[in-house]
């Protein structure tokens, strides 16, 4: 879309002779009477902000063409987490593209949305009580799950041992941190 600015002596630049509103814009100083005078318009303009849904971006906020392609977007980036896209909306809304035409009419923001990483390793650490005590690791497990995920940890049978799932020292459940920890 673009916005009528007024009549100038040329194409593009020149002298400005009329208004948009079509008052004068200067007084009539040629000479010659019979000059022609073209009409002048600029982009319709508004400030996109990025929001990035609990990730980071380096953009947090550009100005667009209302009408035309949204053209190039930034990539945020957020630990345990693939990029999803732009979206009108914090949750679900229209998806928005580098082709998108942006058809709306203001200023606004899109969100960024995002899909958990389903591979993230996580180790759970079993430890057995000795008899004056202190905990010994009696072994390690490597596992794979999903950022954000809530998991609960079956205890390990260990010949001799009985597990204390209520011991304040026990870990059993918690969500799997984008970094692997819990």
């Amino acid at each position: 879309a673009l916005e009528f600015i007024g009549y100038f002596t040329e194409k593009e630049g020149g002298e400005k002779y009329y208004n948009a509103d079509g008052t004068p814009a200067k007084v009539w100083n040629i000479a010659d009477s019979k000059i022609a005078l073209y009409p002048q318009f600029n982009k319709i303009m508004y400030d996109v902000t990025y929001d990035a849904n609990g990730g980071e971006c380096d953009i947090t906020s550009e100005s667009k063409a209302f009408n035309e392609e949204y053209g190039a977007l930034p990539t945020p980036e957020r630990t345990g987490y693939r990029f999803a896209g732009w979206f009108t909306k914090a949750e679900y809304g229209e998806y928005i593209t580098e082709t998108t035409v942006m058809s709306i009419d203001g200023n606004h923001t899109l969100y960024a949305h995002w899909n958990a990483n389903t591979d993230v390793k996580y180790v759970v650490e079993s430890y057995a009580e000795g008899l004056d005590g202190t905990f010994e690791l009696y072994k390690t497990s490597t596992h794979y799950g999903e950022s954000d995920k809530q998991i609960k940890v079956i205890s390990d049978n260990i010949p001799g041992f009985t597990f204390e799932e209520k011991n304040e020292n026990s870990i059993i459940s918690g969500a799997i941190k984008a970094d692997g920890t819990t």
